[in-house]
Protein backbone atom coordinates (compact mmCIF):
# COMPACT_ATOMS: atom_id res chain seq x y z
CA UNK A 1 0.00 0.00 0.00
CA UNK A 2 1.29 3.55 -1.18
CA UNK A 3 1.53 6.18 1.70
CA UNK A 4 0.82 9.49 0.55
CA UNK A 5 0.40 13.08 2.62
CA UNK A 6 -1.20 16.04 1.05
CA UNK A 7 0.93 19.65 1.29
CA UNK A 8 -1.50 22.32 1.58
CA UNK A 9 0.43 26.05 1.85
CA UNK A 10 3.60 24.20 3.87
CA UNK A 11 2.19 22.14 6.20
CA UNK A 12 1.84 18.51 5.65
CA UNK A 13 -1.58 16.39 6.42
CA UNK A 14 -1.07 12.93 6.94
CA UNK A 15 -3.77 10.42 5.16
CA UNK A 16 -4.06 6.78 5.50
CA UNK A 17 -5.21 5.03 2.16
CA UNK A 18 -7.39 2.12 2.26
CA UNK A 19 -8.69 0.61 -1.03
CA UNK A 20 -9.76 3.38 -3.05
CA UNK A 21 -10.66 5.76 -0.30
CA UNK A 22 -8.12 8.57 1.44
CA UNK A 23 -8.62 9.89 5.41
CA UNK A 24 -7.40 12.84 6.99
CA UNK A 25 -6.37 12.09 10.41
CA UNK A 26 -6.01 14.82 13.21
CA UNK A 27 -6.89 14.96 17.16
CA UNK A 28 -9.51 17.47 16.48
CA UNK A 29 -10.89 16.63 13.22
CA UNK A 30 -13.46 14.15 12.61
CA UNK A 31 -12.37 12.32 9.45
CA UNK A 32 -13.70 13.03 6.12
CA UNK A 33 -13.53 10.63 3.15
CA UNK A 34 -13.02 12.47 0.42
CA UNK A 35 -11.65 10.21 -3.74
CA UNK A 36 -8.13 9.41 -3.85
CA UNK A 37 -6.17 11.08 -6.60
CA UNK A 38 -4.17 8.70 -9.24
CA UNK A 39 -1.65 6.92 -7.80
CA UNK A 40 1.73 7.71 -8.86
CA UNK A 41 4.71 5.45 -9.53
CA UNK A 42 6.92 4.75 -6.39
CA UNK A 43 9.67 6.65 -7.24
CA UNK A 44 10.92 10.18 -6.63
CA UNK A 45 8.62 13.01 -8.10
CA UNK A 46 9.55 16.62 -9.62
CA UNK A 47 10.32 18.00 -6.17
CA UNK A 48 13.63 17.95 -3.92
CA UNK A 49 13.87 15.21 -1.41
CA UNK A 50 12.19 15.76 1.86
CA UNK A 51 14.60 15.22 5.16
CA UNK A 52 12.13 15.59 8.01
CA UNK A 53 10.83 19.03 7.66
CA UNK A 54 13.54 20.53 5.10
CA UNK A 55 13.04 20.58 1.20
CA UNK A 56 10.86 22.13 -1.20
CA UNK A 57 7.47 20.65 -2.03
CA UNK A 58 5.54 22.55 -4.48
CA UNK A 59 2.03 23.30 -2.40
CA UNK A 60 -1.02 20.98 -3.20
CA UNK A 61 0.75 18.17 -4.76
CA UNK A 62 0.44 14.64 -2.99
CA UNK A 63 3.81 13.62 -1.01
CA UNK A 64 5.04 10.32 -1.85
CA UNK A 65 7.63 7.75 -0.58
CA UNK A 66 10.62 6.05 -2.66
CA UNK A 67 11.86 2.74 -2.95
CA UNK A 68 14.06 3.86 -0.07
CA UNK A 69 11.56 5.09 2.57
CA UNK A 70 12.50 8.64 1.72
CA UNK A 71 9.50 11.28 1.32
CA UNK A 72 9.62 13.36 -1.96
CA UNK A 73 7.17 15.59 -3.69
CA UNK A 74 4.67 12.91 -6.03
CA UNK A 75 4.69 15.33 -8.55
CA UNK A 76 0.75 15.14 -8.75
CA UNK A 77 -2.05 17.36 -7.89
CA UNK A 78 -4.38 16.52 -4.80
CA UNK A 79 -6.84 19.42 -7.01
CA UNK A 80 -9.42 20.99 -5.07
CA UNK A 81 -10.15 19.80 -1.58
CA UNK A 82 -13.02 21.56 0.26
CA UNK A 83 -12.56 21.41 3.97
CA UNK A 84 -15.65 19.64 5.78
CA UNK A 85 -17.48 21.71 8.42
CA UNK A 86 -16.44 19.92 10.86
CA UNK A 87 -12.64 20.78 10.32
CA UNK A 88 -13.82 24.04 11.84
CA UNK A 89 -14.63 22.32 15.51
CA UNK A 90 -13.06 21.44 18.37
CA UNK A 91 -13.74 19.37 21.02
CA UNK A 92 -17.01 17.94 19.76
CA UNK A 93 -18.75 16.16 21.74
CA UNK A 94 -22.90 15.31 21.50
CA UNK A 95 -24.76 16.35 23.91
CA UNK A 96 -28.22 14.43 25.22
CA UNK A 97 -31.28 16.82 23.57
CA UNK A 98 -34.21 14.33 23.89
CA UNK A 99 -37.51 15.26 25.92
CA UNK A 100 -39.77 11.37 26.61
CA UNK A 101 -43.87 12.30 26.37
CA UNK A 102 -43.59 15.95 26.49
CA UNK A 103 -46.73 17.90 27.60
CA UNK A 104 -48.45 20.21 24.67
CA UNK A 105 -46.70 23.43 23.66
CA UNK A 106 -43.16 24.33 23.75
CA UNK A 107 -40.72 22.21 25.15
CA UNK A 108 -36.55 23.01 25.38
CA UNK A 109 -34.39 19.98 24.71
CA UNK A 110 -31.14 21.49 24.59
CA UNK A 111 -29.09 24.64 25.64
CA UNK A 112 -25.89 25.85 24.48
CA UNK A 113 -23.40 25.83 27.41
CA UNK A 114 -21.06 29.07 28.10
CA UNK A 115 -17.91 28.60 26.23
CA UNK A 116 -19.68 26.40 23.44
CA UNK A 117 -21.36 26.51 20.02
CA UNK A 118 -23.22 24.18 18.64
CA UNK A 119 -24.64 22.66 15.20
CA UNK A 120 -28.20 21.53 15.63
CA UNK A 121 -29.49 19.36 12.70
CA UNK A 122 -32.53 16.64 12.27
CA UNK A 123 -34.97 15.84 14.89
CA UNK A 124 -36.63 12.04 15.54
CA UNK A 125 -40.20 11.80 16.79
CA UNK A 126 -42.12 9.49 18.47
CA UNK A 127 -45.59 9.16 19.22
CA UNK A 128 -47.27 6.51 21.33
CA UNK A 129 -50.57 7.67 21.56
CA UNK A 130 -53.41 7.27 20.51
CA UNK A 131 -54.39 10.17 17.95
CA UNK A 132 -52.26 12.45 15.91
CA UNK A 133 -49.79 15.44 17.14
CA UNK A 134 -49.10 18.18 15.08
CA UNK A 135 -45.30 19.48 15.51
CA UNK A 136 -42.26 21.34 14.86
CA UNK A 137 -39.01 22.01 15.76
CA UNK A 138 -38.18 25.59 17.01
CA UNK A 139 -34.73 27.69 18.50
CA UNK A 140 -35.10 30.13 21.50
CA UNK A 141 -33.30 33.25 21.30
CA UNK A 142 -33.78 35.76 23.85
CA UNK A 143 -36.55 34.29 25.42
CA UNK A 144 -38.49 34.45 22.19
CA UNK A 145 -39.24 30.70 19.93
CA UNK A 146 -38.44 30.50 16.12
CA UNK A 147 -40.10 27.98 14.51
CA UNK A 148 -37.41 26.40 11.73
CA UNK A 149 -39.10 23.87 10.14
CA UNK A 150 -42.40 23.17 8.63
CA UNK A 151 -45.68 21.76 11.01
CA UNK A 152 -45.45 17.84 10.53
CA UNK A 153 -48.13 15.47 11.60
CA UNK A 154 -46.83 12.50 13.78
CA UNK A 155 -50.10 10.39 13.86
CA UNK A 156 -50.81 7.64 16.17
CA UNK A 157 -48.24 5.04 17.16
CA UNK A 158 -45.12 6.38 14.44
CA UNK A 159 -42.00 7.28 14.68
CA UNK A 160 -39.91 8.67 12.09
CA UNK A 161 -37.05 10.99 10.97
CA UNK A 162 -37.37 14.88 10.28
CA UNK A 163 -34.94 17.06 8.74
CA UNK A 164 -35.39 20.40 10.02
CA UNK A 165 -33.88 24.20 9.17
CA UNK A 166 -29.94 23.55 10.26
CA UNK A 167 -28.82 25.99 12.68
CA UNK A 168 -25.71 27.01 14.55
CA UNK A 169 -26.48 28.12 17.62
CA UNK A 170 -24.49 29.78 20.46
CA UNK A 171 -24.40 30.19 24.50
CA UNK A 172 -27.46 30.43 25.79
CA UNK A 173 -29.89 29.55 22.75
CA UNK A 174 -31.97 26.83 23.02
CA UNK A 175 -32.81 23.77 20.54
CA UNK A 176 -36.96 23.22 20.89
CA UNK A 177 -40.16 21.40 19.99
CA UNK A 178 -43.69 22.53 19.88
CA UNK A 179 -46.71 20.55 20.02
CA UNK A 180 -50.27 20.64 19.70
CA UNK A 181 -50.50 17.74 22.20
CA UNK A 182 -49.29 15.79 25.10
CA UNK A 183 -47.15 12.34 24.75
CA UNK A 184 -44.73 13.16 22.05
CA UNK A 185 -41.27 11.97 22.14
CA UNK A 186 -38.61 13.92 20.39
CA UNK A 187 -34.76 13.94 19.50
CA UNK A 188 -32.54 16.36 18.39
CA UNK A 189 -29.39 15.84 16.14
CA UNK A 190 -26.51 17.91 18.19
CA UNK A 191 -22.93 18.34 17.85
CA UNK A 192 -21.34 20.74 20.26
CA UNK A 193 -18.04 22.42 20.10
CA UNK A 194 -15.71 25.02 21.16
CA UNK A 195 -16.91 28.88 20.84
CA UNK A 196 -13.34 29.60 19.53
CA UNK A 197 -15.24 28.03 16.24
CA UNK A 198 -15.72 30.93 13.19
CA UNK A 199 -18.76 29.14 12.41
CA UNK A 200 -21.01 31.73 12.76
CA UNK A 201 -24.79 32.81 11.70
CA UNK A 202 -26.41 35.60 10.36
CA UNK A 203 -30.25 36.21 10.93
CA UNK A 204 -33.19 38.79 10.83
CA UNK A 205 -35.62 37.98 13.88
CA UNK A 206 -37.89 40.89 12.70
CA UNK A 207 -39.09 42.34 9.03
CA UNK A 208 -39.84 45.69 7.76
CA UNK A 209 -42.31 45.51 4.80
CA UNK A 210 -39.68 45.38 1.71
CA UNK A 211 -36.30 45.42 2.18
CA UNK A 212 -34.38 43.79 5.02
CA UNK A 213 -30.31 43.22 4.62
CA UNK A 214 -29.48 39.16 6.12
CA UNK A 215 -25.55 39.61 5.12
CA UNK A 216 -23.13 41.54 4.56
CA UNK A 217 -19.18 40.59 3.41
CA UNK A 218 -17.43 42.34 5.50
CA UNK A 219 -14.19 44.11 4.04
CA UNK A 220 -11.16 42.46 3.85
CA UNK A 221 -12.51 39.00 4.14
CA UNK A 222 -14.16 36.37 2.05
CA UNK A 223 -17.37 34.39 3.02
CA UNK A 224 -18.24 30.55 2.50
CA UNK A 225 -21.87 30.02 3.44
CA UNK A 226 -22.84 26.40 5.18
CA UNK A 227 -24.88 23.77 3.15
CA UNK A 228 -27.74 21.84 4.97
CA UNK A 229 -25.11 18.73 5.91
CA UNK A 230 -21.97 18.69 8.23
CA UNK A 231 -19.98 16.53 5.37
CA UNK A 232 -16.92 16.73 2.70
CA UNK A 233 -19.18 16.40 -0.28
CA UNK A 234 -19.99 19.27 -2.12
CA UNK A 235 -23.49 20.51 -1.58
CA UNK A 236 -25.60 23.90 -2.28
CA UNK A 237 -25.19 25.63 0.51
CA UNK A 238 -28.65 28.09 1.59
CA UNK A 239 -30.58 30.67 3.47
CA UNK A 240 -33.44 29.97 5.42
CA UNK A 241 -36.67 31.44 5.87
CA UNK A 242 -39.52 30.32 8.02
CA UNK A 243 -42.78 32.49 8.09
CA UNK A 244 -45.48 30.99 10.96
CA UNK A 245 -47.72 34.62 11.01
CA UNK A 246 -50.84 33.14 10.01
CA UNK A 247 -50.86 34.21 6.39
CA UNK A 248 -49.16 33.86 2.77
CA UNK A 249 -46.06 36.10 3.09
CA UNK A 250 -44.06 36.91 -0.34
CA UNK A 251 -40.38 36.86 0.08
CA UNK A 252 -38.53 37.74 -2.92
CA UNK A 253 -34.52 37.43 -2.29
CA UNK A 254 -31.80 39.24 -4.27
CA UNK A 255 -27.45 38.97 -4.23
CA UNK A 256 -26.40 42.63 -4.46
CA UNK A 257 -22.97 43.52 -5.51
CA UNK A 258 -21.44 46.06 -3.36
CA UNK A 259 -22.33 49.74 -4.54
CA UNK A 260 -25.57 48.38 -6.28
CA UNK A 261 -29.13 48.21 -5.54
CA UNK A 262 -31.87 44.98 -4.81
CA UNK A 263 -33.46 45.25 -8.51
CA UNK A 264 -34.53 42.63 -11.11
CA UNK A 265 -31.18 42.13 -12.85
CA UNK A 266 -29.76 40.51 -9.49
CA UNK A 267 -33.08 38.67 -8.03
CA UNK A 268 -32.48 35.22 -6.80
CA UNK A 269 -36.09 33.73 -5.69
CA UNK A 270 -39.68 34.75 -5.30
CA UNK A 271 -41.30 32.53 -3.38
CA UNK A 272 -45.24 32.76 -1.29
CA UNK A 273 -44.62 30.66 1.85
CA UNK A 274 -47.25 30.16 4.77
CA UNK A 275 -46.59 27.62 8.15
CA UNK A 276 -43.40 26.23 6.28
CA UNK A 277 -39.95 26.59 5.61
CA UNK A 278 -38.53 27.79 2.37
CA UNK A 279 -34.53 27.54 1.59
CA UNK A 280 -33.09 29.66 -1.32
CA UNK A 281 -29.89 28.53 -2.69
CA UNK A 282 -26.67 30.81 -1.66
CA UNK A 283 -24.34 32.25 -4.18
CA UNK A 284 -21.09 30.38 -4.20
CA UNK A 285 -19.30 33.41 -3.86
CA UNK A 286 -19.54 36.95 -2.93
CA UNK A 287 -17.58 40.04 -2.66
CA UNK A 288 -16.80 42.28 0.26
CA UNK A 289 -19.74 44.74 0.29
CA UNK A 290 -21.56 42.03 -1.72
CA UNK A 291 -24.81 41.44 0.35
CA UNK A 292 -27.98 39.29 0.69
CA UNK A 293 -31.38 41.28 0.62
CA UNK A 294 -34.42 39.85 1.83
CA UNK A 295 -37.89 41.42 0.56
CA UNK A 296 -41.23 40.85 2.48
CA UNK A 297 -44.72 42.09 1.42
CA UNK A 298 -45.44 42.49 5.53
CA UNK A 299 -43.37 42.95 8.23
CA UNK A 300 -45.87 40.73 10.34
CA UNK A 301 -44.32 38.89 13.79
CA UNK A 302 -43.15 35.28 13.82
CA UNK A 303 -40.98 35.68 10.68
CA UNK A 304 -37.29 34.05 10.72
CA UNK A 305 -34.84 34.16 8.12
CA UNK A 306 -30.89 32.79 9.05
CA UNK A 307 -27.58 31.60 6.93
CA UNK A 308 -24.48 30.20 8.76
CA UNK A 309 -21.75 31.10 6.98
CA UNK A 310 -17.59 31.07 7.94
CA UNK A 311 -15.47 34.47 7.20
CA UNK A 312 -12.12 33.74 6.64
Amino acid sequence: MTRKRLLVAGAIVAWFCLGRWLFPVSANIIPAIVPQAVPVANKQGNGTLFQLGAGAFVSGHLLQYDVNGNAVDGGTSAGTVSAPFYAYMTNITYPASYAISMGAGDTDLYTVPVGRKAYVFDLMTSNGTAGAIDQYPEVKLAGVYYPIYQKVTDNAHTYGEHACGTVVLVAGEKASIHTSGAGLSAWFKVTEFDDSSPLARAELKSFAAGDNVLYTVPAGKTVEFQPGRLDVLPQTATFKYTNFSGAPRTLTAYHVPFGSSPSTANQTATVTVNDQLFTQNVIFSLSPGDFIDVNVDAGTATQYCWVNYIEK
